[in-house]
């Protein structure tokens, strides 16, 4: 079985084809790595678009034959104020992303990949950042 950490490590060679940078955060609070102006701390102009990867739940399927494992994707880029294009650009990241994760799934290093749902990201705010979230099923 694949750690967390090589996961990780493949979605950001996959996801390293559509944006500038890709950041793991895992078992924390995304508001513990935000500054006090409510911007994550990994981001930067220079660094977007960029994907946070954040772990949620994991569990067991089939009498502990399958593991799973929650993943969120949090697709951010910059916010312009004003306009209906203000976050068109995460609009197209997120079809780019979509399109790495086929509704019918995908396989990466013996694991399936399965999106579950997408859209922007209820609760999650960065100053200046338009976030959309593809969450993903994983099972090994």
């Amino acid at each position: 079985m694949r750690t967390l950490e090589n996961i990780a490590d493949d979605l950001k060679t996959i996801l390293s084809e559509c944006v500038r940078s890709v950041h793991f955060i895992p078992g924390k609070n995304l508001p513990d790595d935000t500054n006090e102006n409510g911007d994550l701390r990994v981001l930067s102009g220079a660094s977007l678009p960029a994907v946070i990867l954040f772990p949620e739940e994991s569990g067991y399927r089939n009498g502990n034959a399958v593991q799973t494992q929650t993943i969120r994707l949090l697709l951010v880029d910059s916010f312009t104020a004003g306009g209906d294009s203000r976050a068109s650009s995460v609009w197209r990241l997120a079809e780019q992303v979509r399109s790495l994760f086929p509704d019918s799934g995908r396989t990466i290093q013996d694991v399936f990949y399965l999106p579950v749902s997408s859209g922007p990201a209820e609760g999650v705010l960065f100053a200046g950042h338009a976030v959309y979230q593809i969450e993903l099923l994983l099972q090994q």
